[in-house]
């Protein structure tokens, strides 16, 4: 079974203590206002390029702002060894 990422944004919190705007971001990756919020809200989902230069302009850490975890992790699935 594959590796599956669970990523529950905190993008919002994070924009909005760094005082920057929906619209800058929406800019940022060419998109709208209302695209950007649905992104934010967690109803669209980010490119993995969206989600880099977002997490770039905010200085902030792709990982930590995204808050990406493996599913394994949360769920308690593990990977089964091949046996030889």
């Amino acid at each position: 079974m594959e590796d599956y990422l669970d990523i529950t944004n905190s993008l919002r919190k994070v924009r909005r203590e760094k005082g920057v705007s929906l619209r800058e971001l929406a800019e940022l990756i060419d998109t709208t206002e209302s695209s950007m919020s649905r992104k934010e809200r967690g109803i669209s989902q980010f490119t993995i390029v969206e989600a880099l230069i977002v997490a770039d302009y905010l200085e902030e850490d792709v990982r930590d702002l995204f808050k990406i975890e493996e599913r394994n992790k949360l769920t308690g699935r593990h990977k089964k060894k091949a046996q030889v």
